[in-house]
């Protein structure tokens, strides 16, 4: 019986428990929340933190599904507590969930289409995830490309599709999340890669991804 059989729902099973550089006690969880149709649970892993009365608050959290017949994995996203941004929890959590289920023998690594945050779809690219349909970047008119500016944590998005960035623009992800979109390239900005919204993303190299969260991990004495 593989973990994701053994708890039972709503139940937080311990997974690793480390103290981080800044002497403050991190542990992180796995919940199963509910069923869904077609042999899939959604799971959680939660990054908990200690604060100064000893107790532990949910301050990063990363949601999946697991398909028990098809063995495989979709990811759903991810969220961090304003607060505790930039600090690489998220990239904690998405290690830790490659390296869990690759040690559950998990086969296949997807995206759900549900997901629209470009910056996290970038992340789960530098962990040899691509569209499950590269022709999609040649026929479709809705790419997005992920860039950055010298010295600057700020999520820069330049959009292809004008109608597709106003949408944006007037969402919950623009309001909550640090982006800022820009209208054209200068000689500053650099871009990182491309991403289309609402389409599903494959893990191409799992011996590669793998080899990565164990390096994050090993990184951040986890």
């Amino acid at each position: 019986m593989n973990i994701f059989n053994k708890i039972s729902y709503n139940s937080n099973y311990l997974l690793s428990s480390f103290l981080g550089s800044d002497g403050i006690l991190y542990k992180i969880y796995l919940s199963k929340s509910y069923y869904l149709p077609g042999e899939r649970n959604q799971f959680f892993l939660k990054l908990m933190k200690e604060n100064s009365s000893t107790e532990m608050k949910c301050i990063s959290y990363l949601y999946f599904y697991i398909n028990e017949k098809r063995n495989n994995t979709e990811f759903i996203g991810a969220f961090t507590d304003y607060p505790e941004r930039n600090k690489g929890f998220s990239s904690i959590l998405f290690s830790f969930y490659i390296k869990l289920c690759m040690d559950e023998n998990i086969n296949e690594f997807l995206t759900s289409r549900k997901q629209r945050k470009p910056f996290l779809l970038y992340i789960l690219k530098t962990y040899n995830y691509e569209l499950k349909n590269p022709l999609l970047y040649i026929t479709h008119k809705d790419k997005i490309f992920i860039c950055k500016k010298k010295n600057d944590f700020t999520k820069y998005l330049l959009f292809e599709n004008q109608r597709q960035k106003e949408i944006f623009k007037k969402g919950k992800i623009m309001e909550h999340d640090n982006y800022k979109i820009l209208d054209i390239l200068d000689k500053d900005t650099l871009v990182l890669d491309k991403v289309l919204l609402s389409q599903i993303y494959r893990m191409e190299n799992k011996e590669e991804a793998y080899k990565k969260s164990l390096k994050k991990l090993k990184t951040d004495k986890i």
